[in-house]
């Protein structure tokens, strides 16, 4: 999941420490990146994020500390030039302004120590129960923010009479945290290849889903219960869609070869495997050869695609598909296969990357 921007407050707060280390007052070492990260995510400023161990780490006030040496007149390296207006903004804003700058951070403190302190919303097992029966029902490409069924759970999560609605925050039970909780799940299990995101607040979901792994009967009767206390339906969320055959032909409009390509793509069971035949033999785009890992170090880690590069004449979902049509890519490649779908093949693409050096 993308991370959010970053807000005034975090910059203000972030180019303190840079003008600190630059003056020689702190040192550019873990333990001081470890407590600005601390500093960054007790704001509270996305609540959704606090389980996510990439949002406002050590490596991300690293790069923003080198996003204000490329802005800085006076620093005689390169720093890093993939900043945002905001941060030019910033920065130009306090630049040489020591006693501004003090007075801003002295502001963002008062601000943030006269915050009522709320109580934590803490995930029930009720809640992460019907997060679990949805993820039963997902393939691992469906469990984004845009897709119906998670923006439905959250409804539903948002309504349930369990913390009072006048002390919920507005992203209470968001679509994004929603789609965080399934990516928990997803880090746990064992059938599935694809990376999750294994939440710093191990304890409960994991307890939740070893407890229904394999046991259908016993999440479908404890679902039924948990509709039955809040009075509640999610079965229209957690249903298994139904199949072609049992539609009404006349009602569905017919699937593209386009579809059918997205749908072997999305199909987890299957790119389990096709990811753990690659996984390992390469870390690079097998088309434009970039290598994410040594471009970005461990945040390029996992980041490789596969793309079926069977052609279907035919929307027909019955088409089969082996592990040899499949490659390996990296996601610029893949979208770029995707957008050009039926015009550029893989090979298209590699003569276009040969022609342009």
């Amino acid at each position: 999941m993308r991370l959010p921007k970053w807000t005034e407050d975090e910059l203000i707060l972030t180019l303190e420490l840079y003008f600190k280390i630059k003056s020689g007052e702190k040192k550019h070492s873990h333990s001081t990146l470890k407590e600005m990260s601390e500093n960054l995510r007790g704001l509270n400023t996305y609540p959704e994020f606090n389980d996510n161990t990439t949002f406002r780490n050590v490596n991300g006030i690293s790069r923003k500390l080198g996003n204000f040496s490329a802005i800085d007149p006076d620093y005689e390296g390169k720093g890093l030039y993939a900043c945002s207006l905001l941060d030019r903004e910033i920065f130009m804003k306090f630049y040489k302004k020591p006693t501004e700058l003090a007075k801003a951070v002295a502001a963002i403190g008062k601000k943030h120590s006269q915050k009522t302190k709320k109580k934590q919303f803490l995930w029930t097992e009720d809640e992460l129960v019907l997060t679990l029966a949805l993820y039963n029902t997902l393939t691992y490409g469906q469990m984004h923010g845009a897709n119906p069924k998670v923006i439905a759970l959250s409804k539903i999560l948002r309504e349930l009479p369990i913390y009072p609605k006048d002390s919920q925050p507005e992203n209470f039970r968001s679509i994004a945290s929603v789609s965080l909780r399934l990516s928990n799940f997803r880090s746990c299990d064992p059938e599935c290849n694809a990376k999750g995101l294994l939440s710093s607040r191990t304890g409960l979901f994991k307890e939740v889903f070893i407890r229904y792994y394999r046991k259908d009967k016993l999440l479908a009767d404890t679902v039924l219960g948990i509709e039955q206390k809040y009075q509640i339906s999610i079965r229209h969320i957690i249903a298994p869609e139904k199949s072609s055959k049992e539609n009404n032909a006349e009602d569905i409009p017919a699937a593209t070869p386009y579809q059918t390509h997205k749908n072997k793509e999305t199909d987890s069971s299957f790119y389990r495997k096709v990811k753990g035949y690659h996984y390992g033999k390469s870390k690079v785009c097998s088309i434009c050869k970039a290598d994410s890992i040594k471009t970005y170090g461990k945040l390029g880690e996992d980041i490789l695609e596969y793309h079926c590069i069977k052609k279907f004449l035919e929307a027909d979902l019955s088409n089969e598909v082996c592990i040899g049509d499949y490659i390996q890519i990296c996601p610029v490649c893949h979208k770029l296969l995707d957008k050009y779908y039926g015009l550029v093949d893989y090979d298209d693409l590699k003569n276009v990357i040969r022609n342009e050096k």
